[in-house]
Protein backbone atom coordinates (compact mmCIF):
# COMPACT_ATOMS: atom_id res chain seq x y z
CA UNK A 1 0.00 0.00 0.00
CA UNK A 2 1.31 2.95 -0.78
CA UNK A 3 0.39 6.36 1.09
CA UNK A 4 0.09 9.71 -0.86
CA UNK A 5 2.67 12.36 0.56
CA UNK A 6 -0.35 15.49 0.89
CA UNK A 7 -1.97 13.61 3.32
CA UNK A 8 1.25 12.15 5.04
CA UNK A 9 2.46 15.89 5.45
CA UNK A 10 -1.03 16.80 6.59
CA UNK A 11 -0.95 14.42 9.78
CA UNK A 12 2.52 15.26 10.31
CA UNK A 13 2.04 18.62 10.73
CA UNK A 14 -1.11 18.09 12.82
CA UNK A 15 1.06 16.06 14.94
CA UNK A 16 3.65 18.73 15.33
CA UNK A 17 1.08 20.99 16.57
CA UNK A 18 0.28 18.89 19.10
CA UNK A 19 4.14 18.40 20.55
CA UNK A 20 4.00 22.37 20.04
CA UNK A 21 0.90 22.37 22.87
CA UNK A 22 2.40 20.17 24.79
CA UNK A 23 5.37 22.63 24.94
CA UNK A 24 8.18 19.96 23.23
CA UNK A 25 11.07 22.19 22.29
CA UNK A 26 10.65 23.73 18.49
CA UNK A 27 13.56 23.27 17.97
CA UNK A 28 12.97 18.67 17.92
CA UNK A 29 10.07 19.22 15.54
CA UNK A 30 11.93 19.02 12.73
CA UNK A 31 13.99 15.85 13.70
CA UNK A 32 10.62 14.49 14.66
CA UNK A 33 8.86 15.16 11.63
CA UNK A 34 11.72 13.39 9.46
CA UNK A 35 11.29 10.35 11.77
CA UNK A 36 7.48 10.09 11.39
CA UNK A 37 7.95 10.84 7.58
CA UNK A 38 10.25 8.03 6.89
CA UNK A 39 8.19 6.24 9.55
CA UNK A 40 5.24 6.17 7.99
CA UNK A 41 6.58 5.79 4.57
CA UNK A 42 8.28 1.85 5.84
CA UNK A 43 4.73 0.95 6.00
CA UNK A 44 4.27 1.16 2.56
CA UNK A 45 5.94 -1.16 -0.30
CA UNK A 46 8.34 1.18 -1.89
CA UNK A 47 11.76 0.12 -2.07
CA UNK A 48 14.23 0.89 0.87
CA UNK A 49 15.80 3.79 -0.95
CA UNK A 50 12.85 5.80 -1.93
CA UNK A 51 11.11 5.61 1.41
CA UNK A 52 13.74 6.93 3.06
CA UNK A 53 13.83 10.06 0.62
CA UNK A 54 10.33 10.25 0.27
CA UNK A 55 10.18 10.24 4.15
CA UNK A 56 13.06 12.85 4.51
CA UNK A 57 11.14 14.70 1.76
CA UNK A 58 7.68 14.70 3.43
CA UNK A 59 9.39 14.95 7.14
CA UNK A 60 11.57 18.32 5.56
CA UNK A 61 7.70 19.98 3.86
CA UNK A 62 5.93 19.43 7.17
CA UNK A 63 9.04 21.38 9.15
CA UNK A 64 7.56 24.04 6.78
CA UNK A 65 11.54 24.26 5.13
CA UNK A 66 10.75 26.80 2.43
CA UNK A 67 9.52 29.16 5.66
CA UNK A 68 13.35 28.52 7.20
CA UNK A 69 15.24 29.29 3.76
CA UNK A 70 12.49 30.87 1.66
CA UNK A 71 11.59 33.86 4.44
CA UNK A 72 15.66 35.40 4.86
CA UNK A 73 16.40 35.07 1.20
CA UNK A 74 12.77 37.51 0.19
CA UNK A 75 14.15 39.83 2.85
CA UNK A 76 17.29 40.38 1.07
CA UNK A 77 15.79 40.38 -2.21
CA UNK A 78 13.21 43.32 -0.94
CA UNK A 79 15.71 45.29 1.56
CA UNK A 80 16.50 48.27 -0.07
CA UNK A 81 19.64 49.24 1.39
CA UNK A 82 21.79 46.07 0.19
CA UNK A 83 25.22 47.18 -0.37
CA UNK A 84 25.91 43.42 -0.81
CA UNK A 85 25.09 41.39 -4.53
CA UNK A 86 21.91 39.46 -3.55
CA UNK A 87 23.23 36.24 -4.65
Amino acid sequence: MNYEPAVVVGVIIGLSEILKGLKIPTKYIPIFNVVVGVGIMFLGDLSVGHTILTGVIIGLTASRLYDLVGKPIRERITRKETTEPII
